[in-house]
């Protein structure tokens, strides 16, 4: 029987077989096979002494969150019936995450004499979830010496101890950083220089906010190496959060990660936590737009009655697991028929629930989902595995033939781009809502990317849809080229919306600085941060209609995102 308060993925993955679920790791993320165990994202309605005693009784354990979310660990058998309590009111798998990076300040409008002399972040610490970072690097050394890293939670070393309140990783304090120092021993390792890479363009010796302390999350991964995942994001945004409470400092948080896996609106338990968490204490949670602008990985259209879409989509060589989402209204009814490469048709009905289809060698698993408290839209989510080796390629093909239509509007995607061959991709893919979750969280900073040096639009960059009103990016930032620190203590060029966000972060610690360090406006976080940054937004040459989908309000200029004096 279908369980409403678990999201379609985590019905489908519960519905497969383990050895053939196994095969699909977005599918599989989450789950540990040796404890036969599933981590989750729950909303719950309880207290947290009293979720922690109700996870207990179903022998789980939970790390309890800001605004009653939690990460949950379940027996798989137990899920069903510890969803269905009434304590509980929705229930999500953990998703995989990838990085968004593709291999200045001066483009983003430098501060001007007056009320913004001697700005330099002082005062506000600077939150980064990322790859690891080079502490030794010297734009981490501050000139007196000390480290700009005040504290690091490596949630990818088990040794411990981890922060107070959470079960995983390992916690290095102010003061080990400082002994650290003095020896010349790095405690952490980044081995793709990533979080190097954004932690010294927000706040190295070289960077936006030049004085803020940085406190770092390496961002812990699954079972044997495996992608990052949305419950180990949860996780160090609440730890950030807390941290700078108990500090009763301002922070300005970075993220530079994300998925495809949603509808796009805002209606995953990651956003909306993001939403909750964003409204709490003095901070602003800035997040990149994504890579997916260009990689043929959306397609979206609207059904009229008595004509059929049809959708084709390239499935390169060598693919081993593939997932597709079909979002749509609810009250449309619609006919799917899926064509494989090699000419075999199956029909998908109007079935709510499970389902399989065979395509010779290519095994299609879906769920046919419905409604659910957090989303008015209806998903299908289709797996294709192959029975042995790997998924028939080609061109697949989608038939959708209206049946009865109210609204017509629907909308596919395919993983994000870093997960498999880049020539898997819809062939008349749309540009619009290709930017990743959770840049599509209401209340964070989406920023998209531009070449701060020649001047146009980073095509990668995702994209909102203001025909849609998802009024996305926010704004954008230069992303393309951007040199900075790598690890070793010499500098590298990147590009991606990764390299852009940070240099909004570093920003919004300048006018945090401005407002709350110094007392020209206590209430200067959040979304009056989003505000100024928007207000002092310049319009670029390659664009000529603001807001926009691609760089939201304009391009970042601190010096006139403050308030005239």
């Amino acid at each position: 029987m279908r369980n409403e308060k678990l999201e379609e993925q985590l019905n489908l993955a519960l519905s497969m077989p383990a050895a053939e679920r196994a095969k699909n790791s977005e599918l599989d993320a989450g789950f540990d096979a040796e404890t036969n165990t599933w981590e989750l994202v729950v909303r719950f309605s309880s207290g947290n002494v009293e979720f922690q005693n109700l996870v207990s009784q179903y022998e789980g354990n939970a790390d309890v969150l800001f605004g009653q979310y939690a990460i949950v660990v379940l027996p798989e058998e137990q899920i069903d019936a510890f969803s269905r309590e009434p304590e509980v009111i929705y229930v999500e798998k953990a998703k995989n995450m990838r990085l968004e990076v593709r291999e200045g300040i001066e483009s983003s409008c430098p501060l001007r004499p007056g009320n913004q002399t001697g700005l330099n972040g002082n005062g506000v610490l600077i939150g980064i979830v990322d790859s690891g970072i080079d502490m030794l690097h010297p734009d981490f050394i501050r000139p007196d010496g000390k480290s700009a890293v005040i504290g690091i939670w490596d949630q990818t070393d088990q040794s411990g101890p981890p922060p107070e309140g959470y079960r995983m990783g390992r916690y290095y304090s102010e003061e080990e950083i400082a002994q650290a120092i003095e020896e010349n021993r790095s405690l952490i390792s980044d081995p793709s220089g990533h979080g190097t890479h954004v932690a010294a363009i927000a706040a190295g010796n070289k960077g936006v906010a030049n004085r803020a302390q940085i406190l770092f999350v390496k961002l812990g991964r699954g079972r044997q190496g495996e992608l990052s995942r949305t419950t180990s994001l949860m996780r160090a945004v609440d730890f950030l959060m807390r941290t700078a409470q108990i500090r009763k400092q301002p922070i300005a948080i970075n993220l530079s990660y994300g998925t495809n896996y949603g509808d796009h609106f805002g209606g995953s338990l990651l956003d909306s936590y993001l939403d909750t968490a964003a409204a709490l204490w003095q901070n602003v949670i800035c997040v990149g737009t994504g890579n997916e602008g260009d990689t043929g990985r959306h397609h979206q259209g609207k059904l009229v009655l008595a004509t059929t879409d049809v959708i084709e989509f390239s499935v390169a060589p060598y693919e081993t697991s593939l997932n597709l989402q079909l979002w749509k209204e609810y009250k449309d009814e619609v006919e799917i028929i899926i064509r494989s490469p090699s000419g075999e048709e199956r029909t998908i009905e109007n079935q709510i629930g499970f389902g399989q289809r065979s395509f010779g060698s290519t095994r299609l698993s879906f769920y046919y989902g419905t409604p659910t408290p957090y989303n008015r839209r209806q998903e299908l989510f289709f797996s294709f595995l192959p029975v042995s080796g790997e998924i028939e390629s080609g061109i697949w093909t989608i038939f959708l033939f209206p049946k009865k239509i109210s609204n017509g509007s629907y909308a596919m995607w395919l993983p994000v781009s870093e997960t498999t061959n880049r020539n898997t991709r819809f062939l008349m893919p749309t540009l619009d809502l290709t930017l990743t979750i959770p840049s599509t969280a209401f209340r964070v900073i989406s920023v998209g990317a531009y070449d701060g040096r020649n001047l146009y639009f980073a095509p990668f960059s995702g994209r909102g849809s203001y025909r849609q009103c998802i009024l996305k990016p926010d704004l954008a930032a230069p992303g393309v080229d951007i040199l900075a620190a790598s690890p070793g203590g010499g500098q590298t060029v990147k590009s991606g919306t990764s390299m852009a966000v940070p240099f909004v972060t570093g920003a919004s610690a300048l006018l945090m600085e401005w407002g709350i360090i110094r007392e020209n406006d206590v209430f200067l976080y959040g979304e009056k941060i989003k505000s100024y940054l928007q207000k002092g937004a310049k319009h670029l040459p390659f664009i000529s209609d603001y807001p926009n989908n691609e760089i939201g309000w304009g391009g970042l200029c601190i010096r006139d995102s403050f308030p005239e004096e």
